[in-house]
């Protein structure tokens, strides 16, 4: 901070990439090696490549539409509240989907290493506890829980520095590249891009920089850069430490048992730190989805948008919206429930977020195109495109034909549907009331 109180860029760089780097790239290798093998590492920097034009839209919205209210104020002010509500709620919606994806690894990491008989014969209860136990917490007060989140970003941060940093002594001179494999990077493309999600909370950030929002999409850009660096030489070191083959059967957790450890004590105890340290991350990384997106159903219900808005913003003690909590406690569960695997879930939020950024491309370019500002509308217009080509291999990964796909985004459609009803119902009985 300065003296005015306004954050430097360097400290709004590091805080961008604190939102930024999540847990995505502690599975996603995993996921990513058996599409592409060796080549799979190259999946980090084609999607950040192609999220560069979204990057700048979004920055440039939040200058363009200052104020509260994140999508929905963006897409309200170009192109009406209707369109406004509809981009944040499928931006609720799809961010649960991030949160069902990583308390769903939660869940997997913790069943892979613990043998709890009883816990995986009835994973809807393990996953109700895991639930609840983050509800709970987000009822805390957030004064108390920031506490521990600067100790908790230092342990999501760990792992990928350490590999990042050593695994040129690790260099495996005898791994091959073939075609076959590059021509499959475009299928890990949307496990990438689920990890860079994040992004666009950073434009939070923008009236508090030094020098203005105009700032903004510089702190964004330079934070995206350094995070999309890590992610593609962390994965490039897991490949050189673990192999193409170790990586995708045992996950980036088991690479402590090929740093060459020979005490067999010391190798025991450094798997089990890691594993806990990976929980820790998973279960702080779902609380933060929650603590968000709490944030965005509230911004609804202040505006009157959703059913019971009085008692979605009435807090507790700890001036937590204690309903709002539980509403999105329950939302997690249903999906978690509903949709057990993890690929499908993170598809369902690519396509829950993208449907928000495209409705935001939508609001800046209809204002650039009334202000004439016909030379910055090709960036949102190749946005536009970047979008297409994201949904595109988003729906192509979701299942194996159209129908299955479309049975796997039935959550997010349904979702999307049950809002849009509740808002015609809302907007209809405020008109009756007038």
């Amino acid at each position: 901070m300065s003296g005015t109180g306004k954050i430097s860029f360097w400290a709004a760089v590091l805080m961008s990439i604190n939102i930024i780097v999540g847990v995505g790239i502690y599975f996603g290798p995993q996921i990513m090696v058996e599409k592409a093998g060796n080549f799979s590492f190259l999946g980090w920097g084609a999607a950040g490549l192609m999220l560069f034009p979204v990057i700048w839209c979004v920055a440039l919205a939040s200058r363009m539409f200052p104020g509260p209210g994140g999508f929905f104020n963006y897409c309200s002010q170009g192109l009406g509240s209707t369109w406004g509500f509809i981009a944040a709620w499928a931006y609720f919606l799809g961010f649960s989907s991030t949160g069902a994806t990583q308390a769903t690894v939660l869940k997997e990491t913790f069943l892979n290493r613990f043998d709890v008989q009883f816990l995986a014969d009835n994973p809807i209860f393990f996953t109700f506890i895991i639930i609840c136990a983050l509800t709970l917490l987000n009822l805390l007060s957030v004064k108390v829980i920031s506490q521990v989140q600067s100790f908790a970003t230092l342990l999501k941060l760990a792992p990928l520095f350490l590999i990042v940093a050593i695994f040129v002594f690790y260099w495996d001179s005898s791994l091959t590249y073939t075609m076959g494999d590059f021509s499959s990077v475009p299928a890990t493309i949307p496990m990438a891009i689920f990890g860079y999600w994040g992004f666009e909370s950073c434009c939070n950030l923008s009236q508090h920089l030094e020098g203005g929002p105009s700032k903004t999409f510089s702190v964004i850009l330079t934070a995206f850069v350094i995070s999309m660096s890590l992610y593609t030489f962390f994965h490039f070191g897991l490949l050189h430490i673990m192999g193409p083959e170790t990586l995708a059967q045992h996950g980036v957790p088991s690479f402590i048992q090929f740093l060459g450890i020979q005490n067999s004590s010391i190798l025991a105890v450094a798997e089990l730190t890691l594993v806990l340290v990976f929980i820790l991350n998973y279960f702080n990384a779902v609380y933060g989805v929650m603590l968000s997106n709490v944030a965005n159903i509230i911004a609804l219900a202040e505006r009157k948008l959703t059913f019971l808005p009085d008692k979605l913003v009435k807090e507790n003690k700890y001036f937590r919206p204690t309903l709002a909590v539980f509403f999105q406690g329950l939302v997690i569960f249903l999906l978690m429930s509903c949709v057990p695997y993890k690929e499908v879930l993170y598809a369902l939020a690519n396509l829950g977020v993208m449907t928000a950024l495209v409705l935001t491309l939508a609001s800046v370019l209809r204002v650039q195109v009334q202000q004439k500002s016909y030379v910055a509308s090709v960036v949102t217009i190749l946005g536009f495109v970047t979008c297409s080509i994201l949904f595109y291999f988003t729906w192509m990964e979701i299942g194996i034909d159209h129908f299955a796909r479309l049975m796997y985004a039935m959550p997010l459609i349904a979702g999307v549907l049950l809002g849009c009803m509740m808002y015609a119902y809302k907007r209809n009985k405020a008109k009756g009331v007038s």
